[in-house]
């Protein structure tokens, strides 16, 4: 085998030293690179469907006006969940009272955790059972009090009337229902 002459031995260490500069910047530089703007494009997507859920939203309308009216219907409804089954009980018991109705036993029982967070909040089921003393027209205007002009959520789950006996007037009436409270953490 002949022996390579300087000039053969220049070209390929300078052969060598490229190839070995073309791996170093495509493993260090190139590929890295490459990732980095992969992954900003993928942000930049993200970013671009949730503008277009949010003018969606909008329906055309500035997006200031519906984040204000969104945060305005977000504190209505933290309003109608209260924190506390104390808060509950005292507004029943005193809507009963302005209705003229005997309070006989009121009793808060278990709460129930929602599986799912509604708006950021965690919130709790409390069972409340109440018995109650008054006539059909006391008790019909409860029930719409409840329905309509109660300042938290509540749903009835059970009802139950009786009356007391011939020449009696009061009903004995068992009212069972939930409220819906922010569960504090």
């Amino acid at each position: 085998m002949k022996a390579l002459t300087k000039r053969q031995q220049k070209i390929i260490y300078s052969g060598v030293i490229v190839a070995v500069t073309i791996i170093v910047v495509l493993f260090f530089v190139y590929l890295p690179v490459k990732a980095k703007l992969e992954g900003i494009k993928k942000e930049l997507a993200d970013v671009e469907s949730q503008i277009a859920a949010l003018n969606e939203l909008s329906q055309g309308r500035e997006l200031a006006d519906v984040v204000s009216e969104f945060t305005v219907q977000s504190k209505d409804m933290s309003d109608l969940l209260p924190s506390r089954e104390e808060e509950v009980v005292r507004a029943l018991s005193e809507k009963a009272r302005n209705a003229g109705i005997v309070i006989q036993n009121i009793v808060p029982s278990e709460k129930i955790a929602f599986d799912k967070h509604i708006a950021g909040l965690e919130i709790e089921k409390q069972k409340i059972s109440m018995d109650l003393v008054c006539n059909f027209r006391m008790l019909a205007e409860y029930l719409h009090m409840l329905r309509n002009e109660f300042p938290f959520l509540v749903s009835i789950e059970a009802l139950t009337v009786e009356g007391q006996g011939e020449g009696k007037r009061d009903l004995l009436v068992s009212v069972r229902l939930s409220a819906n409270l922010v569960k504090l953490r």
